[in-house]
């Protein structure tokens, strides 16, 4: 059916992105992301959540079918909604200004609050509140094996958040384990591999995360639903 071929489009479109992101990197998949009409943007947005919705009264005696598109649907609201275009929006509809992504340089007890751009070349904004780096250090494998003694385990840095002047939340930020603050998560990134006075983390928004986290939920348990109390049992009983 008509259903069919979009989604075979839609697979098409999501492999040759992939493709791209492999061989040329996520950076020209954003310039070409980049490059379409916002107006085609949103209008092929709005067309997919109005096509989402009227394809859900169809689905009301599947819930399991229903929550995998459903889901689906979240993921691409919440992915859209933390991208540039859609803090653009935010800012416009909602007032609500949040810088979407950069990098915050930190110096040993200074302390900062501008967000830079991807090439460190511009200043994308300045957060609320400013961040301290009390203490920047390596830490290493200290098991005697040749394979990893000595090799770097993790990076550390010991930060504080800065309000009025005062400490407000003190926090340890190591490699797979941020900060979040106030809607943002900071990452640790990189470092100054000579002195270690610095570390530079990586900034992210947190808008549509959790609508995201919500999509794959439902996808999750839709999936679980539709495989294991429809068509398993179905399946063993046509083998029975």
């Amino acid at each position: 059916g008509l259903g069919d071929v979009y989604k075979r489009q839609v697979i098409v479109l999501l492999i040759a992105l992939s493709v791209l992101a492999a061989f040329c990197g996520q950076m020209k998949v954003k310039q070409v992301l980049g490059a379409i009409c916002p107006q085609i943007y949103w209008t092929a947005l709005i067309a997919i959540v109005i096509a989402t919705a009227a394809a859900a009264g169809r689905l009301l005696n599947k819930p399991a079918l229903l929550m995998i598109h459903t889901g689906l649907g979240l993921v691409l609201i919440g992915g859209i909604w933390g991208s540039q275009a859609g803090h653009t929006l935010a800012e416009r509809l909602l007032g609500i200004s949040k810088i979407p992504r950069g990098y915050l340089l930190l110096s040993e007890k200074e302390v900062e609050n501008s967000v830079f751009s991807e090439d460190f070349g511009l200043i994308s904004g300045e957060l609320a509140f400013g961040i301290r780096l009390n203490d920047f250090r390596l830490e290493y494998y200290k098991e005697k094996q040749p394979q990893t003694y000595g090799v770097i385990k993790d990076y550390v840095s010991d930060v504080s958040i800065i309000e009025n002047a005062k400490e407000v939340e003190h926090k340890t930020i190591e490699v797979n384990h941020p900060l979040h603050y106030r809607g943002y998560h900071f990452y640790q990134h990189s470092y100054d591999p000579d002195q270690l006075n610095y570390s530079i983390l990586f900034v992210r928004s947190d808008s549509g995360l959790y609508i995201v986290y919500a999509g794959f939920l439902l996808v999750s348990i839709g999936s679980i639903v539709r495989f294991w109390f429809v068509n398993l049992p179905k399946r063993l009983k046509l083998n029975g």
